[in-house]
């Protein structure tokens, strides 16, 4: 008798983002990490006011600094494996966001970042939801005002 053996290889994407800290960033980042994989960001990026949404699984790394200026936090988690390690995050925080509270989403790392500057109400570090395999570790917090929360 004869086995079938499948093997499914994954491409992983990889790719390097040096910020031109101009209005283009935002949109710079936001389509890279739409692609998947890992995005590592350098420079100094002025996202403005727009949110950068992490809805697939990403790795976004980088020793860049996010300078955001909208409401609420800087960055949006809103999907399984995505790790967010080594940036520095002016005015904004990052969240996450669960589509359902019937399933868990898994699988999240938040690591070695700098989150500073935060007046606006954001959390520095918000999770609301079901989830698995959520690891924060190495972060730092550096002038969360009273309407903020380093938590």
């Amino acid at each position: 008798m004869k086995k079938l053996i499948l093997l499914a290889l994954y491409a992983t994407t990889s790719y390097g983002l040096t910020c031109a800290n101009n209005s283009g960033d935002a949109t710079a980042i936001q389509s890279a990490v739409n692609g998947g994989g890992t995005v590592t960001v350098s420079g100094t990026c002025a996202i403005g006011g727009t949110r950068i949404n992490l809805n697939a699984a990403v790795v976004l790394t980088g020793s860049a600094t996010l300078n955001y200026t909208g409401g609420g936090a800087a960055i949006n988690i809103g999907a399984n494996n995505v790790t967010v390690n080594g940036l520095t995050i002016n005015g904004g925080g990052i969240n996450t966001t669960q589509s359902s509270t019937t399933t868990a989403q898994s699988n999240v790392t938040i690591t070695n970042n700098t989150i500073q500057n935060i007046s606006n109400g954001s959390d520095g570090i918000g999770t609301v939801g079901y989830w698995e395999g959520f690891t924060i570790t190495g972060n730092s917090f550096y002038n969360i005002g009273l309407q903020a929360y380093p938590w």
